[in-house]
């Protein structure tokens, strides 16, 4: 899972999920939303999840020397009852517990080439934890909106979290490089460990924002 930045100016810029949501997490503790405790136990959750997600997983390989499949992947949720009726490969996550609200998470995939139906259903095959590692991704990206809905600060973490091209404005962008900076250096210490990721990259770029004053969208 990606959140791509797009600038006023042209400019683009590409972070992956681990460093977006870990950014979210450390501000929510500057924030006030969660206390020390919270943001320790959802760091760890994340830390096991990327753990997981790096590791290495056996492939079946190819036959011959065919170029990888080019697949488009997008994660959504739709109604229960019409699972049955969509079209094209989807995945689903099988511990998906969110039958209360009568939805279902799916992750959907499209080709951008023509493959062959055996190169597909090699891609499924090799593919599967891939497809439920990003279903799992978009539900802990919904879990953090929840968190900070109802607070003064949930407009602006919904649009940088959703990455469906909502903007940030540059005022918007100095704020969350502010409130980073302020950050205690324990917790800087403790989201290292258990996440060790580019964080001041992406920093960065709200520091470009706030400078620039060019807004930014997020993808």
């Amino acid at each position: 899972m990606s959140y791509d930045l797009h600038f006023e100016c042209g400019r683009k810029e590409k972070h992956n999920n681990w460093v977006m949501h870990t950014l979210a997490m450390m501000l929510f503790y500057e924030l006030g939303i969660w206390n020390k405790d919270q943001l320790e136990i959802e760091l760890t959750k994340s830390s096991m999840a990327m753990n997981e997600a790096i590791k290495p997983k056996k492939r079946e390989r190819a036959d011959n020397n065919e170029e990888p499949v080019r697949a488009i992947i997008s994660v959504e949720r739709v109604p229960i009852e019409l699972l049955d009726e969509i079209n094209g490969h989807v995945f689903r996550d099988e511990d998906d517990d969110d039958t209360e609200s009568a939805e279902a998470w799916i992750a959907k995939v499209s080709f951008s080439d023509e493959p062959s139906e055996e190169r597909i259903e090699q891609f499924k095959k090799n593919a599967e934890s891939t497809m439920v590692h990003a279903i799992k991704q978009a539900k802990r990206t919904d879990y953090f909106i929840a968190e900070c809905e109802g607070t003064p600060y949930g407009g602006l973490f919904t649009r940088l979290l959703k990455n469906d091209g909502e903007e940030i404005k540059a005022l918007e962008a100095a704020f969350l490089m502010t409130k980073f900076m302020s950050v205690d250096d324990a917790v800087h210490k403790m989201a290292n460990e258990y996440m060790p990721v580019n964080i001041p990259s992406l920093v960065g770029h709200f520091a470009y924002s706030a400078g620039s004053g060019y807004s930014f969208r997020v993808y």
